[in-house]
């Protein structure tokens, strides 16, 4: 059963990992807060006679939310590492494929969908219900890059998760670290060709989705590889 898909089981396991993790009420419930400390600053201030203008929460920081997101896998399974988490995990009825498939669709989807509704919840009520901050939802512009470099972002913090489950602590991060270079020597390399005039902004952009792209296909293979090596 490591490799079979039904299409049944990989439903109910979906539906099981959402109930169990209960994820969506602690989102709610970080969103409620983050509302009363909004609406408890500006009742403050209004109180000793300085009206304060609030803006969006998180402000319209692509980068900001870009983070928020790529770390979301961790409030998914972030817990997974742990050993009663990881034995529950290995009895769940259902094939390496099909939890590979259940994880690809919490941490790429639900989860990342979630987050962005409530964001966007949070920075529509905190403006005082806006009519400019949801026209600015509008841009479109850069959109795919954007959205391919949240994805290989979670790639890489789920591939990290796996390896906490496979590895000490120590060894996982060591990993991590030596990505994080690579990473960094190669970012490094494209704004040196940038700067020497060889990548226009358009070739440069380009670029950048192509990256994306490869780290999502690598770090997916390496997920989907590593969660049939978990043991308890």
């Amino acid at each position: 059963m490591n490799n079979t898909i039904d299409m049944k089981r990989l439903t109910r396991l979906i539906i099981y990992e959402n109930r169990s993790n209960e994820y969506i009420y602690n989102i709610a419930t970080v969103a409620f807060a983050l509302l009363i400390m909004v609406f408890g600053f500006r009742a403050a201030f209004i109180a000793i006679g300085e009206p304060l203008s609030m803006g969006a929460l998180f402000g319209n920081d692509d980068e900001t939310v870009q983070l928020i997101l790529m770390l979301s896998p961790f409030i998914f399974y972030g817990t997974l590492p742990r050993k009663q988490k990881k034995e529950m995990y290995l009895l769940l009825p259902a094939s390496n494929a099909e939890k590979y498939i259940a994880m690809l669709v919490n941490t790429f989807i639900i989860v990342p969908l979630t987050i962005t509704l409530a964001i966007i919840c949070v920075n529509y009520i905190a403006t005082g219900f806006s009519a400019a901050y949801i026209a600015s939802l509008q841009e479109t512009t850069g959109l795919l890059n954007r959205i391919l470099l949240t994805w290989a972002g979670i790639s890489i913090a789920t591939f990290f998760i796996i390896m906490l489950c496979r590895y000490k602590a120590w060894i996982a991060i060591a990993m991590m670290v030596t990505i994080a270079i690579i990473e960094t020597k190669c970012i490094a390399m494209i704004f040196e060709t940038t700067s020497q005039g060889y990548l226009t902004p358009s070739s440069l952009a380009e670029t950048y989705l192509l990256a994306s792209i490869i780290n999502i296909v690598i770090f997916q293979i390496l997920v989907y590889y590593n969660i049939g090596k978990i043991k308890a």
